[in-house]
C-alpha cells in the first residue's frame, strides 16, 4: 500500500530555527499558507489524515479546497515531544543536552530519545506510528490516502517501514510511503 506523505506547510519557529515538536502548536505563517496553496496533489485521493496541530489541520484544509475530501483527524500522527528542548535554538539546545544533541547530530540519529528531557521516547513514537499504519492498512486498504503531519514522523516511518534514512522533507513537500 502507498501513503502518501505531506509535510505541513510553515510556521514561524522554523524561521527562527528553533527546536520545534507536540509543545509548539503555531498556525502557518504567510509562506506556509502559500506554500499550502501551491500543493499539486491529484483530485483521485480518497481520505486526508492530519495531526491535530494548527500547522498541520490548516495545511490540510488548504489542500483540502478544492478536493472537497473528508478530513479525519489522527493524533498517533502528532509531531514528536521533544520536552522541555522545544523551542530552543541550536545553541541552546547543545548546551543544555551537554553537547549530546544538535542539528547535525539529529540529522544523523533520526530516532533520538527526548524521555531525559521530558519528551517522548523512540519507543513510544514508533508504537504509536505503528498504531497508525496498521489502522490505515485496515481502515483505508482500497483507498488512496494523504496524510499531512510532520518532518520528524515522516523520517520516523520511512526508518520503520522502508529502513531507510529518507532524504530532508522541505515544507509542504509530499514523500510516498510504501507500506
Amino acid at each position: 500500500m502507498k501513503i502518501y506523505l505531506l509535510r505541513h506547510g510553515q510556521i514561524e519557529a522554523n524561521t527562527k530555527d528553533l527546536l520545534v515538536g507536540s509543545r509548539t502548536d503555531e498556525s502557518l505563517d504567510a509562506v506556509g499558507v502559500e506554500q499550502a496553496r501551491r500543493v499539486k496533489i491529484d483530485a483521485d485521493f480518497d481520505i486526508i489524515v492530519s495531526s491535530p496541530m494548527k500547522r498541520t489541520l490548516e495545511t490540510a484544509r488548504i489542500v483540502n479546497e478544492g478536493l472537497h475530501k473528508e478530513i479525519v483527524v489522527d493524533a498517533d500522527i502528532i509531531e514528536r515531544d521533544k520536552g522541555d528542548l522545544e523551542g530552543k535554538t541550536d545553541q541552546e539546545v547543545l548546551e543544555a543536552t551537554g553537547g549530546k544533541l544538535n542539528d547535525e547530530i539529529l540529522a544523523r540519529d533520526l530516532e533520538f530519545d527526548f524521555s531525559p528531557y521530558g519528551g517522548e521516547s523512540a519507543e513510544s513514537v514508533r508504537a504509536r506510528l505503528n498504531r497508525f499504519i496498521e489502522r490505515v492498512k485496515r481502515d483505508y486498504r482500497d483507498k488512496k490516502v494523504l496524510v499531512v503531519t510532520h518532518q520528524g514522523v515522516i523520517r520516523v516511518l520511512f526508518l520503520m517501514y522502508q529502513n531507510r534514512r529518507p532524504d530532508y522533507s522541505d515544507n509542504c513537500e509530499i514523500n510516498i510511503l510504501e507500506v
